[in-house]
């Protein structure tokens, strides 16, 4: 453990001193001197430019989907959808505030439930069977680790792991009992680490410090309180799986080929199967992997190659897989769903003006179809799609 905390430290601090040495004293790259025996080489031309390959279109856009902007500023947002099928998100917005939005009300209402202005890092959200929210996310001065909730009636904030360097990437999940599931990464060793409150106070553990590993974590727990992780591999490398299911965590590599890495997002559906997409590099495809046939398949569900980073996936009532993502390309919202039996894209909003940051969808038990995201000016939008349209 000292010697992976004593490399990462090592790799942080030459980093930054190459960009101290590329930056010199005055701010700006070196130039090298080539005067003397290396007279300079005049300068040819430019000749055409290239060719450009033709780009795939969008998929067809559905007159189904209602579109409504939530709120002019915000980022790094995420959704949950109740029993009542009302709505929830959670985003970063102004400086570094917590904000929360519902349509609870009949209409959209925002709060700040965390305000001290050094918020940053991922944040996550899930409703409990009596229509409470719970919140994961991370203080960024500090990179500590904390959790909000409005299950008294108004917010409560507290500290779940105040180590530092905790918890920038972190995801939420409460189970059938009601309690509260979070994973999240520790920079600071380089694990991959979960807390619960199940036992009453907040407990934490290590479930993965093989190499560098954590980042980019989703987290669903099944029907019967077992917990399912999805999370990057060795130096954001692969997409790894982890699972307490047979009492002790497990751990196994989905994808490592292929350039597969980074962000992933994870569901359960009602056989207990888990479902997974994320993103391949090199191209950039959207990709699902599932246990449901026993064992790890994996599958290509968008070959544009123009797929952004973050992927959401959710799961609905008849075990169909519904994915919401970005095409950085033709900056646009797309969705895709295999409940036909094979697979089907189609563009949510396709205007020209989505932003790259993220996207998230929740599945209500009434299979309508919730979306959340936002444009390249940082506006919350919200996408919604009634079941069968």
């Amino acid at each position: 453990m000292e010697n992976k905390r004593a490399l990462v430290f090592i790799i942080i601090s030459i980093a930054f001193s190459v960009m101290m040495f590329s930056c010199g004293s005055g701010g700006g790259i070196d130039k090298l001197d080539f005067s003397g025996d290396w007279p300079p080489i005049p300068s040819l031309p430019p000749g055409p430019p290239s060719p450009q390959p033709p780009q795939p279109p969008l998929p067809p856009t559905s007159n189904a989907w209602i579109i409504e902007t939530v709120e002019n500023g915000g980022y790094l947002g995420n959704i949950a959808t109740d029993s009542s099928g009302k709505v929830h998100i959670i985003y970063g917005h102004g400086n570094a505030d917590i904000k929360y939005a519902t349509n609870s009300s009949g209409s959209w209402v925002t709060q700040i439930v965390d305000s001290d202005g050094s918020l940053g890092g991922d944040r996550s959200i899930a409703t409990d069977s009596s229509g409470k929210v719970h919140i994961s996310y991370s203080g960024y001065t500090n990179r500590t680790l904390k959790y909000a909730t409005n299950a008294s009636g108004s917010w409560v904030t507290e500290t779940v792991d105040g180590e530092r360097r905790v918890g920038y990437y972190n995801s939420i999940a409460i189970d059938s009992s009601g309690k509260v599931h979070i994973s999240y990464s520790d920079f600071w060793n380089a694990d991959l680490k979960h807390a619960t409150n199940s036992s009453g106070p907040w407990v934490t553990e290590t479930v993965d410090s093989e190499g560098f590993v954590g980042n980019y974590n989703a987290i669903a727990v099944d029907s019967s309180g077992k917990v399912h992780i999805s999370y990057s591999g060795n130096g954001n490398a692969g997409i790894k799986y982890a699972t307490n299911s047979s009492a002790s965590w497990v751990t196994e590599t989905i994808d490592d080929g292929g350039g597969a890495g980074g962000i992933s997002s994870i569901a359960i559906d009602s056989s207990g199967k888990v479902h997974i997409s994320y993103r391949s590099y090199n191209p950039d495809n959207l990709k699902h992997a599932s246990n449901s046939s026993g064992s790890w398949v994996t599958e290509t569900v968008d070959s544009d190659g123009h797929v952004a980073d973050v992927t959401s996936i959710a799961t609905d009532s008849s075990n169909n897989v519904h994915i919401s993502y970005y095409n950085w390309y033709h900056s646009a919202l797309l969705y895709a769903t295999n409940a036909s039996g094979s697979w089907v894209k189609e563009t949510v909003d396709g205007d020209g003006s989505i932003g790259r940051s993220d996207s998230a969808i929740d599945i209500d038990l009434s299979n309508n179809i919730h979306i959340s995201y936002f444009n390249d000016i940082g506006a919350l939008k919200y996408a919604f799609k009634q079941s069968g349209s």
